[in-house]
């Protein structure tokens, strides 16, 4: 490097430039690339959440007994499993 600077203070040049540079350039990046993440890990959440209430409802609807008094036609519809 250069002879006026001892090898300390170049060593501390370079810290310093790249303490600038990181938190000028990459601390955003890594910013913004964290509220993505966390933007994508609770949609995923909220998905989930869904799923399992649209499963919990159709294990009850099918858990649900069907009354007597209904026509062999609205008997056969309830029963219908695809």
């Amino acid at each position: 490097m250069l002879d006026w600077i001892p090898a300390w203070g170049s060593a501390a040049l370079i810290l310093m430039a790249t303490t600038i540079f990181t938190g000028r350039y990459i601390s955003p990046l890594l910013e913004v690339r964290n509220r993505r993440f966390q933007t994508k890990m609770q949609a995923q959440e909220k998905i989930t959440t869904n799923a399992l209430s649209i499963l919990t409802a159709v294990i009850r609807l099918r858990e649900v007994q069907i009354p007597d008094g209904v026509t062999d036609t609205l008997r056969a519809a309830l029963r219908f499993v695809p």
